[in-house]
């Protein structure tokens, strides 16, 4: 998050940087400057002709530009709302009429779509430099501004719900196989697979590679990891630019939603039930050593803090069923920067 707002605040100030003459400016011009304008217009009639000569020619390029669909670009009321709201927040003083200025920028159809085979944009930039410059500038702003609002809105989701690590122990003086485990939550306190917060469209394929980090427990000098996960494949193909052919915005969004979903399903897989009240969540240890603490395979989420929590473990060597309660000791996530 926080390299997301330095590199905000770097497109804020290369936007303020490049100044634009301002459309239509009028210019009130005092009875002796008009004496000297006079003079000079005199001396410098040539270069006034050249100007003028210039000016037809331009005419003529926009006619021409005219034939292939030439039209000005006006900057979206959302793009400019969004901008301005942030600078408001985060107290950025702008002159919005300078800072949204692209001068006479415009966009011109190519007759032949754009790209070596016509698939790509069919439109290119007519203008200034500095006038496309500061349009992709606005454009890159807007959205490392969307995709920091879209972080802020997942974490604060995440940082509504409570979580536990749990680890199964073998205390005993001899290894243990087949140890099955059931925790018994009152119904609808936890939060388990596809019910907990799905990131927006814009941060999809970023968020994927922090579902580890996030929702798996971390091996310390006491407890091991859980390591009989099933085996994750990757559901997002690549994109293969055949022809110039690639994955619609849509299509990508879903491809990663769909690879999302399922890293979390790999991570929390736990059979889930409801009985008498209560969910239950089921999971297999295939081994354990004697003197051992292996964590859940997940950090456990909870809609809410909870007094008590049931659990029942049983296995290939013990002679009975262990059931009990505990009371939980609930901790807030501790995020990972998401640019690092």
């Amino acid at each position: 998050m926080a390299d997301i707002e330095s590199n905000i605040h770097s497109l804020f100030e290369q936007v303020r940087n490049i100044r634009l003459p301002e459309q239509n400016e009028v210019v009130d011009v005092s009875e002796s400057e008009k004496d000297e304008k006079i003079v000079a217009l005199g001396v410098n009639n040539s270069l006034a002709n050249f100007g003028k000569a210039n000016k037809e020619c331009q005419d003529q390029l926009k006619g021409f530009n005219s034939i292939f669909g030439s039209v000005e670009i006006t900057l979206q009321k959302e793009l400019q709302n969004e901008i301005k709201s942030f600078a408001e927040e985060s107290n950025i003083e702008l002159n919005y009429n300078d800072f949204f200025n692209i001068g006479e920028l415009s966009k011109q159809k190519q007759p032949f779509g754009g790209g070596p085979f016509g698939t790509g944009s069919s439109y290119s930039l007519v203008g200034s430099e500095d006038e496309k410059e500061k349009y992709r500038l606005l454009d890159q702003l807007y959205e490392k501004i969307s995709e920091y609002r879209q972080w802020k809105s997942y974490f604060e989701s995440l940082d509504s719900k409570f979580y536990i690590d749990l680890c199964l122990s073998n205390f005993g003086t001899s290894y243990d196989e087949d140890v099955d485990i059931k925790l018994y939550v009152k119904t609808g306190q936890l939060c388990i697979g596809k019910q907990l917060p799905l990131p927006d469209n814009d941060i999809l394929e970023t968020a994927i590679n922090f579902t580890e980090p996030f929702f798996k427990p971390k091996k310390s000098l006491s407890v091991i990891e859980y390591d009989d996960y099933p085996e994750y494949v990757s559901v997002s193909p690549p994109d293969i630019h055949l022809y110039g052919l690639t994955r619609s915005y849509e299509e990508k969004v879903e491809s990663y939603k769909e690879e999302y979903l399922e890293s979390i399903d790999d991570i929390f897989c736990y059979d889930y039930f409801q009985e008498d009240g209560f969910d239950v969540i089921c999971y297999k240890q295939s081994y354990i050593k004697q003197n051992t603490n292996i964590y859940f395979p997940s950090i456990i989420v909870f809609q809410n803090i909870l007094s008590t929590i049931h659990f029942e473990i049983s296995s290939k060597y013990l002679p009975e069923v262990i059931k009990r309660g505990i009371k939980p000791y609930f901790r807030k996530i501790i995020y990972i920067d998401s640019n690092r």
